[in-house]
């Protein structure tokens, strides 16, 4: 099989990009500019607070099993380290935009985007920013690994990187530093600079044969993901279900993205 490379339809990928941004902006909106939503993610939060007895004098829950960004740095720079001895100098270029852009707009986005407060009684519960900085890094991590490896390695890659995200997810959530939809944000704005950048280098518009199995495949990749999550609150009791939703969503995006690289990797 050919070796991957970031080449595929420029259209697809753009329509892609377009998405990704619709999705983010859709997920800031419902959970944070909507009193309803706004509501329902409070409420999630307050659970978490109760779980953690923060009442009787904590500060913050238990970061489980959360990824903090300089290690998902210091991966990005050893999946940049396989790009350069492979050769693969186009791909770290690509790799190191990526990762940055993602990253660096993700702290741009905290700072600037709103957050107004619907419930003056809940005012201490608005203190998260959109979006989760923490799930940014590790999607975009998971993302990268999975051009930075060779083809065969890609699914159970894409599955590592699943479960790492997800977890992360979780942990980011249970521990009352994140919202729902700021970890929805996070991942769509990662997988944003993913497609756009690959339009960017897309050269020709065709795909290649179907890779067999990817059906089983995906399923296998989320699930991986949903048996990490099935664990992680069997160990951490769950706030609440759109807890558990949304720390699959990492392990969707990056399913998403193998089959889109396994149906459109052009030779450079």
């Amino acid at each position: 099989m050919q070796e991957i490379s970031l080449r595929p339809t420029g259209r697809c990928a753009t329509k892609w990009a377009i998405a990704s941004l619709t999705l983010a902006a859709l997920a800031y909106f419902l959970g944070v500019l909507t009193p309803y939503g706004q509501s329902v993610e409070n409420g999630l939060l307050a659970r978490s607070h109760e779980i953690g007895d923060l009442g009787n004098g904590g500060t913050y829950l238990d970061p489980f099993m959360v990824i903090f960004p300089e290690y998902s740095a210091a991966a990005a720079m050893v999946l940049l380290g396989m790009l350069m001895l492979r050769r693969k100098f186009g791909l770290a270029g690509f790799g190191v935009a990526f990762f940055a852009l993602s990253c660096g707009s993700a702290v741009v986005l905290k700072s600037v985007l709103p957050r107004p407060v619907f419930d003056r009684e809940l005012l201490s519960n608005v203190h998260n920013s959109a979006p989760s900085g923490h799930v940014t890094a590790i999607t975009a991590v998971a993302l990268l690994a999975l051009v930075a490896v060779p083809d065969k390695y890609r699914w159970p890659t894409a599955g590592a990187g699943a479960v790492a995200a997800s977890l992360t997810a979780y942990g980011v959530q249970y521990a009352a530093w994140h919202r729902p939809s700021d970890v929805v944000t996070g991942v769509a704005l990662s997988l944003f600079w993913f497609f756009l950048l690959t339009a960017f280098r897309a050269r020709e518009e065709r795909e290649s044969a179907p890779e067999r199995g990817l059906v089983w495949k995906s399923i296998a990749v989320a699930a991986l993901a949903a048996a990490a999550i099935c664990w992680a609150t069997q160990m951490r009791t769950c706030p609440g279900w759109l807890v558990a939703a949304g720390s699959l969503f990492p392990s969707l995006a990056i399913m998403a993205s193998s089959l889109y690289l396994s149906r459109r990797p052009v030779s450079p």
